[in-house]
């Protein structure tokens, strides 16, 4: 559930991630770098057809599209030291596997690799929104937390 106009103010869900995953994802981070606080409660249930989108690809391409669109979300909300290291992490990743003939890594990094100019044009659109790094970010979810009992599944 979410207010209508922060939403809009965020820019939404973006397009970058079409046609699926990690969009939502990204509006909360997005929100919370912001300043707006995120709530999450784990009794919440939202139901919606199971693979009523992905359930009409291949098998292959929604891995491919789910890790493309988590290499652009670390990408978005990474900065520092922690930007350099997980683009070290998957250019060597990607390196191995494809000696190993793993198709789904190499065309993923490939696709975000294509797909660069576009994912620098939203990470320099969302400098504007942010308050906080993302470290402060996670900071800031530990102090609202800490006095919570987290189930762990």
């Amino acid at each position: 559930m979410t207010d209508r106009t922060k939403t809009v103010s965020l820019g939404g869900f973006n397009e970058i991630f079409n046609p699926y995953y990690s969009e939502d994802t990204d509006l909360g981070i997005t929100a919370w770098r912001a300043g707006y606080k995120v709530y999450y409660d784990h009794r919440a249930v939202c139901r919606h057809p199971n693979s009523a989108t992905i359930g009409k690809e291949s098998s292959e391409k929604v891995m491919i599209i789910s890790k493309r669109n988590k290499y652009i979300l670390h990408f978005l909300h990474l900065d520092g030291f922690e930007l350099v290291f997980f683009l070290l992490k998957i250019s060597l990743k990607t390196f191995f596997r494809s000696l190993v003939f793993n198709r789904i890594y190499v065309l993923a990094f490939a696709s975000f690799i294509m797909n660069i100019r576009k994912i620098l044009a939203v990470r320099k659109a969302y400098i504007p929104l942010r308050k906080y790094s993302t470290r402060q970010i996670i900071s800031l979810i530990k102090k609202d937390i800490e006095n919570d009992k987290i189930d762990v599944f």
